[in-house]
């Protein structure tokens, strides 16, 4: 599996290019961002049901909502993007790596910080075990080799949860300060960013008598919200003024709480087990590691923002059925810490010299083994529906067919409005019950001329007589597995034109 890919941009990655596309001042102004009332009025007359998405999704995209083509996340990484393009970069995989570039700044700081946290300066072993846990972790390989604000929140995550642990030990308030700043970078990139938030107040509170002495808390906290707010209004007024901070705690809400479920047909214990089975050696580590440090949990006491953040994310991110690996790196991050810690303990207990670095190697080379059988034997087993495929061939395809309005599934929608974007889209989800003749008779209302995308041709052959007003072609685009893509174009007749 080639780890960083020169194919077209994914589903996400295609609506994260455009937001890209339209420059820095589009995204830092959230230009033609729809007010809150409309959002939260078509979320809940068209969200809530897989028959209204199509029609949610083709109003949003007409509307050019800058902050729907970044899935309402913050716009940092999207800087980071747009700085790339000014400077030429331009191919898919070159963006890629420019955010697969995450996965080494997040490593080397979690070397350089379990190095400061571990007490007597002890944490060398612990931090070049964890660096190496992080290079080689599948999920996070995985996360920074696509474009994704995960690969930017990885290395936030460190940062924040650091300061965190850092203001537990030493019970300085500056750290507090520092860990603020942290916290708004945080809710600029990513929507877990308030389990950040609970974090810090979490740990805020265990160790409050000697951080907050001398000092009021009221004031202390009025300083903290003025920083924060401070900070985001100077990096993204648009997420205040427009209120697209908001809506992405709702969108993510939506998610968690409607559409948990529905990324994949199969339970979530079904998907954990997958993961657990695809980095069975990591896991194992990391199973370890939490009951070691469960057991030494006074001793550790100060890794209570790892432990805090990391319970919420498995929370939130439980009933989520996807198998894409992004979803829960930053709690993965969180597990390789604790898996440094407990190794660097474990190879202390061995006396002998030659036998602890005996040990201490062989983790080292199980840690790579474990992604090496990720990347031969797990990571191409395609756990998607060939829409992956299907979009790349469609996306080729409509590269000399020139028809102008095409109704595709909506699976193809975004990388046929990046890659195609002079075209009228119409999204459709077969309704099970009436089949593909409801979405033609659709089009044909409303159309003289159009194409559909079509995942396969029964029924659609036996049933092109009843539109004798058009003529027809269907085209072969390619096949995957048992389905196949066509393209059938639809131009009406001048009789009835006329």
């Amino acid at each position: 599996m080639d780890v960083v890919p020169e194919a077209i941009y994914a589903y996400d990655e295609a609506d994260y290019m455009y937001a890209v596309k339209e420059g820095f001042w589009n995204n830092y102004l959230d230009k033609s961002a729809i007010s809150i009332d409309q959002f939260i009025q078509k979320g809940i007359t068209l969200g809530l049901s897989s028959e209204g998405r199509s029609e949610l999704s083709q109003f949003i995209r007409t509307s050019n909502d800058i902050s729907f083509y970044r899935h309402y996340h913050g716009p940092i990484y999207y800087y980071y993007l747009i700085a790339a393009q000014n400077i030429g970069i331009k191919s898919e995989k070159m963006y890629r790596l420019f955010s697969f570039f995450f996965l080494f700044l997040s490593a080397v700081l979690v070397f350089f910080s379990v190095y400061r946290l571990m007490p007597d300066g002890k944490g060398t072993i612990a931090g070049f075990v964890s660096m190496s846990a992080v290079i080689f972790s599948p999920t996070l390989i995985i996360t920074t080799g696509q474009i994704t604000p995960h690969a930017l929140y990885l290395l936030i995550v460190v940062c924040n949860l650091t300061l965190q642990a850092r203001m537990m030990q030493n019970k300085s308030i500056k750290y507090w300060y520092y860990s603020i700043v942290a916290l708004s970078v945080a809710f600029l990139t990513f929507e877990y960013a308030p389990l950040l938030l609970i974090s810090l107040a979490a740990s805020g509170f265990a160790v409050r008598s000697q951080l907050f002495s001398n000092r009021s808390v009221i004031k202390t906290i009025g300083k903290s919200i003025a920083l924060f707010l401070g900070l985001i209004i100077l990096i993204w007024p648009g997420g205040l003024i427009k209120l697209t901070l908001l809506k992405n705690y709702v969108f993510f809400a939506y998610f968690a709480i409607i559409r948990g479920g529905t990324y994949s047909k199969f339970p979530f214990y079904i998907v954990w087990l997958t993961r657990i089975k695809e980095s069975f050696i990591e896991f194992v580590l990391i199973v370890c590691s939490i009951g070691f440090l469960y057991r030494r949990r006074k001793q550790y006491y100060w890794l209570l923002p790892f432990a805090l953040y990391g319970g919420l994310v498995f929370l939130v991110t439980i009933r989520n059925t996807s198998f894409f690996a992004t979803y829960i790196s930053s709690l993965m991050l969180c597990l390789l810490v604790a898996a440094g810690i407990f190794v660097e303990h474990s190879a202390n207990a061995i006396r002998k010299k030659v036998l602890r670095l005996a040990y201490l190697a062989g983790i080292f080379i199980i840690i790579t083994i474990n992604s090496v059988l990720f990347f031969l034997h797990f990571a191409n087993n395609s756990k998607q529906h060939p829409t992956v495929e299907f979009s790349s061939a469609a996306v080729s395809y409509f590269t000399s067919q020139r028809m102008h309005t095409i109704a595709s599934p909506s699976g193809y929608i975004p990388q046929l409005h990046y890659y195609h974007n002079d075209r009228h889209l119409e999204s459709y989800v077969i309704d099970p019950n009436c089949g593909i003749t409801t979405v033609i008779d659709s089009m044909v209302d409303r159309f003289p001329e159009f194409g559909i995308l079509i995942e396969t041709d029964t029924e659609i052959t036996d049933s092109l007589y009843r539109y004798d007003g058009y003529n027809t072609d269907m085209d072969y685009i390619t096949s995957v597995k048992n389905s196949s893509l066509f393209f059938i174009s639809f131009r009406a007749n001048k009789e009835t034109t006329l």
